[in-house]
């Protein structure tokens, strides 16, 4: 096979230690088995109302079924969509909610004066 990204599985903070060719950019783990257990240790630990990984997985980004992350990973969105998506997941749980709402909505004015001038041709 040729193509593809070398990672390294993520599902522990050490990883799995294997080492696997990536079809897509976003994916961390080797297999569907790894992408559960990864899945089952992040709802374990905010059952358990712990922080867990704070710097990997941060609780105000661990608040549903799918890290924000994973999210913005998966639909692939550019980097100021990924910041709507970001800061509209945290402003209830990081302590300032004005403050992360305003920085929503400064990407997402940011993003729709792209759109527009992609959509006219004059993309600055």
């Amino acid at each position: 096979m040729t193509g593809g990204f070398l990672r390294e599985c993520m599902v522990d903070e050490g990883g799995c230690g294997v080492a696997f060719t990536a079809h897509r950019r976003d994916m961390k783990y080797c297999s569907s088995a790894c992408q559960k257990r990864a899945k089952v240790r992040r709802m374990r630990t905010r059952q358990q109302g712990g922080t867990g990984d704070v710097v990997n997985h941060p609780p105000h980004y661990t608040t549903g079924q799918i890290e924000c992350l994973d999210y913005i990973l998966d639909q692939q969105l550019n980097y100021c969509a990924g910041q709507v998506v970001k800061y509209v997941t945290r402003y209830r749980y990081k302590g300032q909610p004005v403050q992360d709402l305003q920085k929503a909505h400064f990407y997402l004015k940011r993003l729709l004066r792209d759109v527009q001038a992609e959509e006219d041709g004059s993309m600055k």
